[in-house]
C-alpha cells in the first residue's frame, strides 16, 4: 500500500503479507522503496530481492534469494 506515513508490515491475510510503503505509486518509486525496506528487514542485499510479478499492481510476488520461506518469515517478524 503506497503513500503511507511510514514503512511497516501491517499483517497477513491468507497467504499475503500486507505492507505499507511511504513512497507514491508513480514511476516505480513504491517498488524501489519496497525492495529497500525488505532488504533492511531481512539483511539481504537489494539485488537478492526481486519482484517476480505485479510490478504495476498492488499485489506482488516477491522472491528472496538465499533464504528459505521459514527464515524469510522469521526475518520479517512474522513468526
Amino acid at each position: 500500500m503506497p503513500n503511507a506515513l511510514k514503512n511497516r508490515i501491517i499483517g497477513e491475510v491468507n497467504d499475503e503479507i500486507r505492507i505499507k510503503i511511504q513512497a507514491p505509486a508513480t514511476d516505480g518509486k513504491a517498488n524501489i522503496t519496497l525492495i529497500e525496506y525488505l532488504s533492511e528487514l531481512t539483511d539481504l542485499p537489494k539485488s537478492w530481492i526481486q519482484i517476480k510479478t505485479g510490478t504495476t499492481a498492488r499485489v506482488k510476488l516477491i522472491q528472496f534469494s538465499g533464504l528459505d520461506p521459514v527464515e524469510t518469515r522469521r526475518r520479517l517478524g512474522l513468526n
